[in-house]
């Protein structure tokens, strides 16, 4: 049993420190040809370091991530930036890639580059931006009967202001992070002040004066909330750069040993409960890559093994395995703390008899087969770990 445990002891250090000492892998970006690594498939279920040039007036440099064919104006799969450091005057970016590839699959990359805009170009995006606002304004706010009436519900009317801002700052990003997630509520009690308010006689009907006071509060309103993106440390699209269908490499065959121990049950009803215990060997199977498969999946496995000990049952009788000689196992696995396996499924047994058959020296052991649940707890270790096979 000391064995055992300081074998347990020994995978599970071994284990730990496999993870300890990952590593990301480095990928070079070459923007003249649009490839990677000299044309090498990309690594494969492994986090990496994209590097390449750049000139010296890049100040931002962003890497998406879509599927073959994806609509590039949706959302990527996964997206990553470098920003110019303060006083970093290098040729070069390195951006860390945190989401692993599947392997042998083909992926669509975009890399955008990012200068810094001009005092010229941030007043140029400003009026743009409160024009686009202001006129939105006045084409929905109207006079009906003496009355103020929008045109659509507030909550359309913020979609829509919110989308003419969003689409105005397509080309520009942040480098301190300041980003525009929609109007106030500050702005939605302004539009719901605004249905129905009564106005002074005389006025036509139709469309309200841009001037017009209410008008120009809320035209206010809008320009201050949205003035902190305007006035934060912009940059704007100066370069793109698309690598259409480009594969990685075949992922990891991984297969994992587990050296544990467990107990099976012989009868687990009411009256009595009896079992017998032995160290168990064996392998699994992962139902998916842990790099890529979601926590429930990547840390389930199929565990096939056998109890290194033969079991002995409450009358004494040497309980064995068919075939073998052992008795050995089928069952689920599933990983706590990355190397520790809670294992349980079933167990094929046959109890040994002493019943002869012919009589005489012709007379041999009756054994009587069956399955009976087990549970085991084990360590497991990857093997063949980083062995992989070129596209």
């Amino acid at each position: 049993m000391q064995r055992l445990i300081y074998l347990l002891s020994t995978l599970c250090l071994l284990s730990l420190g496999t993870d300890l000492h990952a590593q990301y892998e480095q990928v070079q970006f070459d923007y003249a040809q649009a490839y990677f690594n000299n044309g090498q498939p990309l690594p494969a279920e492994s986090r990496m370091i994209f590097t390449g040039d750049i000139a010296p007036g890049i100040a931002m440099v962003e890497i998406q991530l879509f599927r073959p064919k994806d609509d590039k104006k949706k959302r990527p799969l996964y997206e990553a930036a470098w920003k110019r450091p303060p006083g970093d005057q290098t040729g070069t970016f390195r951006v860390p890639f945190n989401q692993p590839l599947k392997g042998n699959t083909d992926y669509d990359f975009r890399f955008l580059y990012y200068r810094p805009i001009t005092p010229a170009e941030r007043e140029a995006l400003r009026l743009d931006l409160y024009q686009s606002l202001d006129q939105y304004v006045d084409q929905s706010v109207t006079n009906q009967g003496g009355k103020i009436r929008l045109a659509s519900g507030t909550g359309l009317l913020l979609h829509d202001l919110k989308t003419i801002v969003t689409e105005g700052l397509t080309y520009y990003r942040s480098l301190t992070g300041v980003s525009f997630d929609g109007f106030s509520d500050i702005v939605r009690h302004g539009l719901d002040n605004l249905k129905n308010q009564g106005l002074p006689e005389g006025l036509p009907e139709g469309p309200l004066a841009p001037d017009y006071p209410a008008l120009s509060t809320l035209k206010a309103l809008l320009h201050t909330e949205l003035a902190p993106v305007l006035q934060s440390q912009l940059v704007i699209r100066q370069d793109i750069r698309e690598v259409s269908s480009y594969g990685t490499e075949t992922g990891r065959r991984t297969l994992a040993l587990n050296v544990g121990y467990g107990g099976v049950i012989f009868d687990a009803s009411r009256e009595t409960f009896t079992y017998d215990t032995s160290p168990y060997v064996g392998v699994s199977f992962p139902l998916a890559n842990r790099q890529i498969g979601g926590p429930i999946l990547s840390n389930t496995s199929l565990s096939l093994g056998v109890f290194v000990n033969n079991f002995t049952d409450p009358e004494g009788n040497t309980v064995t395995g068919p075939i073998f000689g052992r008795p050995y196992f089928l069952g689920l696995g599933y990983n706590f703390f990355r190397f520790i396996r809670l294992n349980a499924g079933l167990t094929a047994i046959e109890q040994q008899g002493s019943s002869g058959v012919g009589g005489g020296n012709a007379a041999f052991d009756v054994g009587a087969i069956s399955l009976k649940p087990f549970i085991g707890l084990s360590a497991e270790i990857d093997l063949w770990l980083g062995l992989r096979e070129k596209r």
